[in-house]
């Protein structure tokens, strides 16, 4: 390879050429090696010649080039420039076409890339952008990805050298949010005749309730439809409580609403998504909110965060910052004629309650991605035993509760409690209360001994219920649970679940988990009457066989026997021990020696300790 002295850069004028000096820069002596170069020293200062040269390499510092045997250097460390006006209202379905000018001197722009996502996505996809004009480049997105969703990108542009830019310039944590228009987006569930429903709308209108249901459920006639939104001023309110259309708030996203008309109905509305480049601000009062997604698409609560005063904070845990208590129950309720606790997914067009159990007024941080549905466990690790507490009504679920043990607990309500959230129109619930709030979980201090919870159930008629429990996480072994009813001085065991009744406005009874010692104590010190007797016999009249169902309060021997008008004993239907509770036994109609009883009136005799009661039932032909 030839070489060539140093001295060299500074004679060009041999060469006849216009000779410009430049800046002094730092060549590694490798680089001048590279292209057929060397020197003792590792500064130069170069010079400018005219013509067009040649690249010939590349190096961390800039661009080297040949002209006539001789070195130089373009020095470049700039990143190319973006000039770019983001687009405004688009409409959905409809192509959209990204420009921006790219420019980068001296190096030139290798390449100009959008990057962009749909609403709920977290990856990008790549579109290269193609150059329509010296300086303009344009890509443009399908159809199909512009949706109601919306769509956020950047542009990424880099030149020959590597140089890379962006825009915005801290993406892809910083983005470019479309507004994307569509029209008439029609809710995708009816509602129904004569029952609530809480509403939402998944993205921004002008906020009116007029433009969004008039033109769907008609003029406003509250015969005819009611809109609702919660506004606690105070903690002691019910009804009082909620602001109805026409003074209501406006369809604000991340706001839900309870609606309830006269006949089936499908509503729209035309609006804009609302920005998907960073989590969305919902502000939480004092107490009961209804909250919604502002998204359209379904979105993770257990990633929902508080903002209070610049800072997050989890959703379900408690923290004191200066003068005030920061905690957001971990509760997200929906419903759908019948309320369901701990929901872990935020669903477009539905509404939910939570609750905000701090001392002052706290905001969410709603994240706009996308969630896979599943499902949330209704236990906590270290809340043990947990009880299951099921109302149904003609035998379908309708409100479930939660009561449970944890060491951590305190004697009087706190975090691990979660209120129930208020009743609405024509309703049935079960709920725990406790120091006079209604929980739909209750936790109480664990002990060796055992706890008690109040149960209330309620309606807002008299109505026909059943009441079932179900053991999710174990309880110790020396325990056992009883259910009391206190208006008519009975002990329920868990075999004479499901227990029914009626419930006229509230019905309270009592669940006791513990040791046998604990249970007698509950009992002597309760100012329950538990005595034993006859409860009632079903069907009566019967056909082939009624069930005989007995109270026992005490563990003793019970005796049943089927009498005719002349006292004539016919059938031995039980004789043996039984445990305190409620029993059911059946009788098919025969006698002792298994003929069938003919039509008529007969009696069933109970006997226990001493207790004497008679019950009269019809048999049927």
């Amino acid at each position: 390879m030839k070489r060539w002295p140093i001295s060299i850069l500074f004679l060009t004028f041999l060469l006849g050429f216009a000779v410009q000096t430049c800046a002094t820069y730092s060549i590694p002596a490798s680089v001048l090696a590279s292209i057929g170069q060397e020197g003792s020293s590792d500064s130069y200062r170069l010079t400018s010649i005219g013509g067009q040269a040649s690249p010939i390499g590349f190096g961390q510092s800039g661009e080297y080039s040949l002209y006539q045997g001789f070195a130089s250097l373009v020095s470049d460390n700039q990143p190319p420039l973006i000039a770019h006006t983001p687009p405004g209202l688009v409409v959905a379905r409809m192509p959209l076409e990204i420009q921006a000018k790219v420019s980068d001197m001296p190096s030139g722009v290798d390449s100009v890339i959008l990057w962009f996502r749909e609403g709920g996505r977290t990856i990008f996809r790549r579109k290269a952008m193609q150059s329509i004009s010296d300086s303009t480049y344009a890509a443009t997105v399908s159809p199909s990805l512009v949706t109601e969703k919306g769509l956020a990108y950047y542009i990424e542009a880099q030149d020959v050298l590597g140089n890379t830019s962006t825009l915005p310039a801290n993406a892809p944590s910083h983005l470019v949010t479309v507004r994307v228009w569509y029209n008439d987006l029609v809710c995708p569930f009816t509602l129904p005749a004569r029952r609530y429903r809480m509403i939402s709308l998944p993205g921004s209108t002008n906020g009116l309730p007029d433009s969004v249901l008039l033109d769907d459920l008609g003029s406003y006639d509250p015969a005819r439809w009611r809109l609702g939104r919660w506004n606690a001023q105070s903690a002691a309110c019910s009804s009082a409580c909620y602001d109805e259309y026409p003074e209501i708030e406006d369809f604000a996203p991340g706001r839900a609403f309870w609606l309830i008309c006269d006949e089936p109905h499908a509503f729209d509305f035309s609006g804009t998504n609302v920005d998907i480049a960073r989590p969305y601000q919902v502000h939480l009062k004092q107490g009961w909110n209804q909250i919604a997604t502002p998204f359209a698409f379904p979105t993770d609560w257990p990633s929902v965060e508080i903002l209070y005063e610049g800072k997050n904070y989890p959703v379900g845990e408690q923290y004191v910052v200066g003068h005030d208590t920061i905690y957001v129950e971990d509760n997200l309720i929906s419903y759908d004629g019948t309320y369901h606790s701990f929901e872990s997914v935020l669903e477009p067009w539905r509404g939910y309650w939570i609750y905000n159990a701090s001392t002052t007024d706290v905001d969410l941080l709603i994240p706009p991605v996308a969630s896979i549905p599943e499902m949330k466990s209704l236990a906590t690790p270290n809340i043990s035993p947990l009880l299951k507490i099921d109302l149904k009504k003609n035998g379908s679920l309708v409100s479930q509760a939660l009561a449970g043990l944890c060491y951590d607990a305190s004697d009087a309500k706190d975090w691990l409690d979660l209120h129930a959230p208020p009743p609405i129109g024509s309703y049935s619930r079960v709920v725990l209360y406790d120091d006079g709030d209604a929980f739909v979980r209750s936790v109480k201090r664990r002990t060796s001994s055992g706890a008690r919870w109040e149960v209330t159930v309620e309606a807002s008629q008299k109505t026909p219920v059943s009441l079932d429990l179900e053991v999710i996480s174990p309880i110790p072994a020396t325990w056992q649970i009883a259910i009391y009813d206190p208006d008519l001085d009975l002990r329920i065991t868990q075999d004479e679940l499901p227990y029914a009744f009626d419930v006229t406005r509230a019905k309270t009874l009592w669940v006791v988990a513990g040791t046998d010692e604990y249970i007698d104590a509950y009992e002597r010190g309760s100012g329950l009457h538990l005595r034993s007797r006859l409860l009632s016999a079903t069907p009566n009249p019967f056909s082939n066989e009624t069930a005989i169902r007995f109270f026992v309060a005490r563990q003793s021997h019970v005796k049943l026997a089927a009498y005719s008008v002349s006292g004539r004993e016919l059938a031995r239907i039980a004789s043996t021990r039984f445990e305190p509770g409620i029993h059911s036994v059946s009788w098919n109609g025969k006698t002792r020696d298994g003929r069938d009883i003919s039509a008529g009136v007969y009696f069933i005799e109970f006997t226990c300790d001493t207790v004497h009661q008679t019950y009269k039932v019809v048999r049927l032909h």
